[in-house]
């Protein structure tokens, strides 16, 4: 099946994670221009021969305003496919030292609207961003007092605010965590409302509005707002 997709204006690219039985690297992009149940307004394309190979199990995709970013989640290096010319594929493994990435290593990833990809962690110990303009990848392990950066399936989802402050939505960890882009500090946001339990498994993306970040419930009970500026939560 698929985790996640992204949209580069006409084209939506579907991100592989597995066929059901193993890996995989396949693609799938569908035109928003035909119909839906026309098959001319599909396409695929295996990416999992890009060099250095073996590129198969991603979570998530990101669009800069010309490249689809597929964050890895078993697969070693990230991908780069161009959206002018869907076969034109790239592959990124130069990963910080610091960052250790472990299997499923990331859970989804985002663009800042600037320059900047980020990979969220599930179960690397660090965040890592990637300048798309430098190519090049920065890990960043500042993590709050008392979160637990070796803790499992943390974050699975988020995305960028009007500050270009990065909000990380809690999967496992206890708290929601925002990097703040231009000091690299990283703040806990773990006040939950009142009557909401923050349980395992809890919430699955998040969706930016403006002032706050909506967090999507999996197994959680409600959907929860973070206001981006004040740091209250509320639950719906």
């Amino acid at each position: 099946g698929f985790w996640g997709a992204a949209f580069d204006g006409r084209y939506v690219y579907f991100v592989p994670l597995d066929d059901g039985s193993a890996y995989t690297g396949k693609v799938l992009r569908y035109d928003t221009q035909g119909r839906f149940t026309d098959a001319s307004s599909w396409s695929g394309y295996n990416a999992s021969g890009t060099s250095p190979g073996n590129m198969k199990g991603f979570a998530g995709a990101a669009f800069d305003g010309r490249y689809i970013y597929f964050v890895p989640y078993s697969s070693q290096s990230m991908l780069r496919i161009d959206a002018f010319s869907p076969t034109v594929t790239r592959s990124f493994d130069g990963w910080p030292r610091e960052v250790t990435r472990t299997a499923k290593a990331f859970g989804t990833g985002s663009f800042d609207g600037n320059r900047t990809v980020w990979f969220h962690p599930l179960n690397a110990n660090g965040v890592v961003s990637f300048d798309a303009v430098s190519l090049e990848m920065t890990g960043h392990l500042s993590w709050p007092s008392g979160l637990a950066a070796a803790s499992t399936d943390k974050f699975i989802g988020g995305a960028t605010d009007a500050a270009n402050d990065l909000w990380m939505v809690s999967y496992n960890a206890d708290r929601v965590v925002r990097y703040r882009c231009c000091s690299g500090a990283m703040t806990g946001y773990q006040d939950w409302p009142a009557g909401f339990t923050k349980q395992s498994e809890a919430f699955v993306g998040g969706v930016y509005d403006g002032r706050g970040m909506w967090m999507v419930p999996y197994a959680a009970r409600a959907v929860v707002r973070v206001d981006t500026v004040s740091g209250n939560m509320k639950a719906y």
